[in-house]
């Protein structure tokens, strides 16, 4: 029969063997489990199918691939796995138009006139400025019905030179057009005189190693490993057209990682360039719009910027922290999906993580 003394010692090694292996645990890595568990739920409930990337200033605290790439062809997605990034898209249009303008060969206040001279005459009150904050008075292309598949950026322009009137004076106040970046996407062609995706690939895609990436257009590039599209009842629902500027991109969560971190030295345009896009619009009325150079902006926390993309089934989503380098990424090809409700658990995840530091 042991001993009390023997039963004792057993006791005490149980204890020490169990603090030693929750200390093992950081709570980085308790973190990594809290993000995988919350996220893994939503999947489960099917409300999320696709990729995500959530990292802190130094490194990623998650990284993984839930759900399918193609429920047809019975493909899973994988961290490689490029999505349809839909208005996400225009964060890179803008870095082209500052690119541009470091260089010296367009300015924010060139008018649409400029470049387009066929326009109607309200081209001449229109600027690359008003372009990139939403607030040309241009009416998006989706709704005049022009949107067909195979649309171009050819086909943008044909539909806007026979526009009358704009929908409001530039400057007047802020309504979202897919129209303008699309318009944008062409001023970067007229001025380097090459392709969008081939400009991309130069300039902003190989300078930043996201060797995934590119800018689907007519001349349909080679896409990396990409995922399908479906919507809410399993049928497919892919990406259609060849518009580049307002979407077109398609890229994985490893790419814009590397875009973040990019973004964060500065290493494409200056710190002061930079600050442009993240500036808010002063309107004619001296009233303010809440986004600046393809980031909505939060008027209550000047360091958070932010973007969504919605088209067919996809559904993208990045996230910016300017001041400490956090950065929360997801990918998803299935039009059925709680983003908002999932965002919120993560942050709320994330909030509590800084406090046990």
């Amino acid at each position: 029969m042991p001993s009390k003394s023997n039963n004792y010692m057993r006791f005490t090694s149980a204890v020490i063997c169990s603090i030693l292996f929750f200390s093992a645990c950081s709570p980085k890595e308790n973190l990594t489990d809290q993000l995988h568990n919350v996220v893994e739920k939503y999947h489960n409930e099917g409300f999320y199918n696709g990729t995500i990337l959530i990292a802190d200033s130094t490194a990623p605290l998650l990284k993984e691939a839930y759900g399918m790439a193609d429920f047809d062809a019975k493909k899973a997605l994988d961290i490689t796995s490029t999505f349809y990034m839909a208005s996400v898209s225009k964060q890179f249009t803008t870095m082209a138009v500052m690119l541009l303008k470091e260089e010296g060969t367009l300015t924010f206040d060139d008018t649409l006139s400029t470049y387009f001279p066929s326009f109607p005459l309200w081209a001449e009150t229109v600027t690359i400025r008003h372009l990139l904050t939403h607030t040309s008075g241009i009416p998006d292309y989706y709704g005049l019905g022009a949107a067909v598949p195979g649309f171009t950026n050819s086909d943008v322009v044909n539909v806007v030179e026979r526009i009358d009137s704009l929908n409001f004076a530039p400057g007047e106040q802020y309504e979202y057009s897919n129209t303008a970046y699309v318009l944008l996407s062409s001023i970067v062609q007229q001025v380097s005189g090459k392709g969008f995706n081939d400009f991309m690939q130069e300039n902003i895609f190989k300078p930043t190693g996201m060797t995934s990436t590119v800018a689907y257009d007519e001349t349909m590039p080679e896409r990396s490993n990409p995922c399908k599209g479906f919507d809410a009842d399993g049928k497919e629902d892919d990406y259609p057209y060849f518009t580049t500027g307002g979407g077109g991109l398609y890229s994985n969560v490893e790419d814009m990682y590397k875009w973040h971190q990019a973004l964060q030295s500065y290493k494409l345009v200056s710190k002061a360039t930079m600050a442009e896009a993240h500036k808010p619009m002063t309107l004619n009325d001296g009233s303010t719009s809440w986004y600046g150079f393809g980031w909505m902006l939060d008027e209550k926390n000047s360091n958070r910027v932010l973007h969504t993309g919605t088209l067919t089934s996809f559904r993208t989503y990045i996230e910016r922290n300017l001041e400490n380098g956090q950065v929360i990424i997801m990918l998803n090809n299935v039009g059925k999906t709680k983003r908002d409700e999932l965002l919120g658990e993560i942050k709320a995840l994330m909030k509590a993580g800084e406090s046990n530091h």
